[in-house]
């Protein structure tokens, strides 16, 4: 739950406000319960007079059935509210929960006297224009919404739908109707909309955000890789340090020995984002040069560039070790790593043993002597096999180790 204080800021810059907002809405859509919860109720304290963060916790609270929470947030909003046409709408949708997810008939009908108290204060509208308000874009999202609590995923759809009909633009509505096709798997009719979601979106960040659920919907459900890899290029060229469409497209172009584009898009990832980050793209830059592009000068300046980045970074350290014993032809040092202790504990098995077993044994099982002498053996072919693997047996080499102790 939210809480209201004195002494919360009041007026944030709309635009920062806005973009907030639509993240917060961006989170509630990829189900992302918590996440969304919390951003809606930053959003509450950060400027109490607006609505829209309370409408949003709200939805979440009932797609949890925590109509309590519902109807806390509703009085809430209800002191939002200035229209008493406005209050009563609301005032007869607490008494529908009552009512229906409750079954306090009696609390329903205390709030629908409220209700109608309201609407004996405010101007009674002439019937066509309340005819217009039932139909009004708002309303429509507040039936769907109170359909989506219900389950009734279908009513909700097609009063989303006449929303969007009434007001193309009403990103609450498209973000609701996105969250209720996703919940309902029916992937098929998010595409076309997300597109217009993306259209819609105010901040590059928000639009690459959405391009790349775009780009995912497309490779995970649909199988079109294709244009799975444009939105997710479109998504990176929005905002380029939007990890997930990047490490996504990266997925794609090795799927597809794209090499160049890989190339590129790794090029463009070291030259922003954290050090770590940074660090991590000349790693995969100075792999991709080394072992798919054959340009060894231009692997080593993009391994150095990690280490400069990241000392530590092992990969980095041993692709440098790579490539200097192949321009060399001796064996260059390797870094003090996982594989380096592993080695440094081999060497010490095959160590003479100070104390020798006796050579003694039952008729027909085999002398300690012998099993030494053989443990050695696998040691010190382990050792080597260890010593002189590239990355991709390193791993299996290192459960061979562990099996072995």
């Amino acid at each position: 739950m939210v809480a209201r204080s004195r002494g919360a800021t009041q007026g944030p810059g709309a635009a920062g406000f806005d973009e907030q907002l639509e993240q917060a809405r961006l989170l509630e859509r990829a189900s992302d319960f918590q996440a969304a919860l919390d951003a809606y109720g930053r959003l509450a304290r950060l400027d109490p007079t607006r609505r829209e963060p309370l409408q949003g916790l709200r939805r979440l609270y009932a797609e949890r059935g925590s109509w309590d929470a519902v109807l806390q947030v509703a009085e809430l909003e209800m002191g939002l509210l200035a229209e008493p046409e406005e209050k009563a709408r609301l005032l007869t949708q607490m008494a529908r929960i009552w009512e229906r997810d409750l079954g306090d008939f009696d609390q329903a009908q205390q709030l629908l006297a409220r209700a109608r108290s309201e609407r004996s204060h405010g101007p009674k509208p002439p019937a066509e224009a309340s005819a217009r308000e039932e139909t009004s874009a708002p309303t429509l999202v507040q039936r769907a919404w109170l359909a989506s609590a219900r389950g009734d995923t279908q009513r909700a759809v097609a009063a989303l739908h006449d929303a969007l009909a009434r007001d193309a633009s009403d990103v609450e509505a498209l973000d609701m109707l996105l969250t209720v096709l996703e919940g309902a798997e029916r992937y098929a009719e998010m595409s076309d909309l997300l597109e217009r979601r993306a259209s819609l979106a105010t901040e590059d960040a928000t639009r690459s955000v959405v391009l790349a659920r775009l780009g995912a919907l497309r490779e995970t459900q649909q199988g079109d890789l294709a244009g799975a890899r444009l939105a997710y290029e479109r998504a990176v060229e929005a905002d380029r340090n939007n990890r997930a469409a990047r490490s996504a497209l990266q997925r794609l172009y090795r799927r597809a020995a794209a090499w160049p584009a890989l190339r590129a898009l790794l090029e463009t990832a070291t030259e922003s984002g954290t050090p770590a980050d940074r660090a991590a793209a000349c790693a995969a830059l100075g792999a991709l040069l080394e072992q798919q592009l054959d340009d060894p000068r231009a692997a080593e300046s993009a391994y150095e560039k990690a280490v400069k980045l990241a000392p530590e970074d092992t990969e980095a350290i041993e692709g440098l070790r790579r490539l200097r014993e192949r321009e060399s032809g001796l064996p260059a040092p390797r870094a003090s790593s996982r594989r380096a202790k592993a080695i440094a504990q081999l060497e010490r098995m095959t160590q003479p043993d100070p104390d020798p077993p006796r050579d003694e044994a039952p008729a027909g099982a085999t002398s300690p002597v012998a099993a030494r002498a053989d443990s050695n053996r696998r040691v010190a072919t382990l050792r080597e096999e260890l010593r002189h693997a590239g990355p991709e047996r390193e791993l299996a080499l290192q459960v061979a180790l562990v099996d072995l102790l």
